[in-house]
């Protein structure tokens, strides 16, 4: 279960929204502002809620593909050492 699902650490209201400051690269700030243009989206706040609502209702798959990968690269290198002995 993804870490998004526990309990807020915080006693304010779990699901009031929070203003956050980040960096966004200038060609993904055009992007957005051109989806606004073609009423794609109301707002650049509303494509980051999308954006992260997507990433969390899918963590549990990314997580696990993750996982594999990392299992993948570490079986093929004990592989190859075992076949340099």
């Amino acid at each position: 279960m993804g870490f998004y699902r526990k309990k807020p650490k915080t006693t304010k209201q779990p699901y009031k929204k929070q203003i956050v400051t980040i960096n966004i690269p200038n060609q993904y700030i055009d992007a957005m502002d051109e989806m606004k243009a073609l009423g794609i989206i109301t707002s650049r706040s509303e494509l980051v809620r999308e954006a992260l609502k997507y990433f969390f209702e899918h963590e549990d798959q990314l997580r696990e593909d993750l996982e594999l990968k990392f299992s993948d690269i570490i079986s093929k290198i004990v592989d190859k050492e075992l076949a340099i002995v």
